[in-house]
């Protein structure tokens, strides 16, 4: 299972559990001292113990995993942090996360999704991006979840030039003050 986390400056991978199983009433985890113990989801269990144990890792990319000393690691924008079972020895890193069939979107503030905020779009240059105030910002991700771009808002009709992106579909998060909006992007 792989849940995005969207986060200024950096956190811990301790806050990024907690605030993920508080959003997601599916998940349910515990921690004792900065290590983690059990992860329930959807009636599958992975039991500090019985027979196995978590291990937390970290990684700049999706390539080269670190193994963590618990979860008061500090995780800092486009960072991996990962969680692993295994049910033999050695330790095994987590594997690259797969898309579901249709995305679920669970959010620690409230969230509003595919809000129509992009026009044109389809677009091969130019996009505008409807928003609320000019604070904020907006990012776009690509299939995998890697952000392409991050912008701060200065407009209301934010403008953003996307020509050199290549063809393809991206998610755009516009975070205003905490409560996010997504929309699908089609570059042609």
């Amino acid at each position: 299972y792989a849940w995005g986390y969207l986060f200024n400056d950096s956190t811990t991978a301790n806050q990024i559990i907690t605030d993920i199983s508080a959003a997601d009433d599916n998940l349910t985890t515990v921690v004792s001292g900065s290590f983690l113990n059990d992860i329930s989801y959807n009636g599958i269990d992975g039991l500090a113990g019985m027979p196995n144990y978590w291990n937390t890792w970290s990684a700049k990319n999706n390539g080269i995993w670190y193994t963590n000393i618990g979860l008061s690691q500090k995780i800092y924008p486009n960072d991996w942090f990962g969680c692993s079972y295994p049910d033999f020895p050695p330790a095994i890193f987590p594997n690259t996360p797969s898309a579901a069939e249709a995305p679920i979107f669970t959010s620690i503030q409230h969230q509003n999704h595919e809000t129509s905020l992009i026009y044109p779009n389809p677009s091969n240059s130019i996009i505008t991006i409807e928003t609320n105030t000019n604070k904020g910002d907006i990012s776009i991700l690509d299939l995998s979840g890697r952000v392409i771009l991050n912008q701060n808002i200065t407009s209301t009709q934010q403008v953003i030039d996307i020509a050199e992106l290549p063809v393809g579909v991206y998610t755009v998060i516009l975070n205003q003050n905490g409560v996010i909006k997504t929309s699908k992007l089609i570059k042609k």
